[in-house]
C-alpha cells in the first residue's frame, strides 16, 4: 500500500509595532533523508530558518546558513480534507519567542536532532527558499520586538486503488483484495510526525483483527464489519523487518496464535493499524485485506500475515 506525503509553510509575525503580519507562505521539498527517517523515527521536532539562498534539492541534509532554531510548539491540529484528491493533515506551529529570529531570513527547514558517536546531529525533513506569491525568492525581517511563527502542514495522501494478489493457501486457488479503510481519520497524523511510519516503536503496526466468512470489506471510507467474530480481537504477535536505507518501505509480519479464531474457523477479512493514534489524538490508519474464497483456520493451527507500506513525494497525477 502506497502513501504520498507534501508539506506547506507559512509565516507570521506578531507581537511589535506593527502588529500581526502575515510574511509569506509556499510549499517546501521533502528531502531524501527525510524519506529514511520517516521509516524510523520523529521528522519534525525542530524548525530553523536561515539565510542562504541555494534552491531546495532532494540531497539537502542542512540549512546552507542557519541563523535560528526552535522546539517549542504553539499548536497542533489535525484534520482531513475531502478533496478532490483527499488528504489527511498534520498543522504544526513552531514559535521562535521575541527576538530569537530577529533578522532577515530566506531559507527554511523542519528536522530533528539525533546523536552520532556522541555529537549531536541536524536531520532535515524538508527545505525550501522562502518565496512570494509569484514563486519567487523572497527575503522576509522580523523585527526585534517580534515572535515569529512558522506554520507547518504536512498531507498525507493515500493511494486508494486496490491492490490484488492472487495466491494458493492449502492447495487452493484464492484473491487477496487489500485497500485503506476509513480514510477520513486523520488523529493518526500526530504520532506519524512524532514517531515515523510505521513508527519504530511499540506503538506501529500495531493491531491485527479478522472476521470470519461472511465479513464485508467496505470502501475506503467505512471499516468493515467482522462477522461472525470469536476470539479474534487485537493480535500483537508481530515482528517488523529492519528499515533498509533508501527503500521508503516497511514491512511486518503478525503471528496469530491457534488461540485465536473465528467462530466458522474461516477468515474472511484482515484488518491492520499501520499506525494508531498516539495520546488523545483519536483515530487510526488502517489497511484491510479481503479473502476469496475465505482461508481455512481453526484452534489448532497458527496463521501468519505480512504487510508492506511504501512511501514518497506526493506527485498529483497528470492534467487531461
Amino acid at each position: 500500500m502506497k502513501i504520498g506525503f507534501a508539506g506547506r509553510f507559512e509565516f507570521v509575525a506578531s507581537g511589535g509595532a506593527r502588529g500581526e503580519v502575515k510574511l509569506a507562505e509556499m510549499n517546501n521539498n521533502i528531502t531524501n533523508a527525510g524519506l529514511d527517517r520517516i521509516g524510523v523515527g520523529s521528522i519534525a521536532d525542530w524548525c530553523r530558518v536561515g539565510s542562504g539562498n541555494r534552491p531546495a534539492v532532494d540531497g539537502d541534509t542542512a540549512l546552507v546558513t542557519q541563523t535560528a532554531e526552535t522546539n517549542s510548539t504553539l499548536t497542533w491540529t489535525t484534520f482531513y480534507e475531502p478533496g478532490p484528491p483527499p488528504r489527511s493533515a498534520v498543522r504544526r506551529t513552531y514559535r521562535f519567542a521575541k527576538g530569537v529570529a530577529a533578522g532577515t531570513h530566506s531559507e527554511v527547514g523542519i528536522g530533528w536532532k539525533e546523536t552520532i558517536a556522541g555529537q549531536s546531529v541536524n536531520g532535515l525533513w524538508s527545505r525550501a527558499l522562502i518565496k512570494d506569491e509569484n514563486g519567487d525568492p523572497l527575503s522576509i525581517t522580523v523585527l526585534s520586538d517580534e515572535v515569529l511563527d512558522v506554520i507547518y502542514t504536512l498531507y498525507m495522501y493515500l493511494d486508494l486503488t486496490d491492490d490484488v494478489k492472487q495466491f494458493v493457501y492449502k492447495g487452493v486457488n484464492r484473491k487477496a483484495t487489500t485497500r485503506f479503510g476509513d480514510v477520513r481519520q486523520h488523529g493518526f497524523m500526530y504520532s506519524i510526525m512524532t514517531l515515523g511510519l510505521p513508527a519504530g516503536t511499540s506503538s506501529g503496526w500495531s493491531q491485527c483483527w479478522f472476521g470470519g466468512a461472511t465479513s464485508v470489506l467496505g470502501d475506503v471510507y467505512t471499516p468493515p464489519t467482522m462477522r461472525p467474530g470469536g476470539n479474534n480481537t487485537s493480535v500483537y504477535g508481530k515482528s517488523m523487518a529492519i528499515y533498509v536505507n533508501g527503500s521508503h518501505e516497511r514491512e511486518c509480519t503478525w503471528t496469530i496464535p491457534d488461540t485465536s479464531y473465528t467462530t466458522d474457523n474461516l477468515i474472511g477479512v484482515i484488518v491492520v493499524t499501520p499506525h494508531h493514534s498516539q495520546g488523545g489524538w483519536g483515530g487510526t490508519l488502517d489497511v484491510k485485506t479481503q479473502f476469496e474464497p475465505p482461508l481455512e483456520k481453526d484452534y489448532t493451527e497458527e496463521f501468519t500475515y505480512t504487510g508492506k507500506i511504501s512511501w514518497g513525494r506526493y506527485t498529483p497525477p497528470a492534467g487531461p
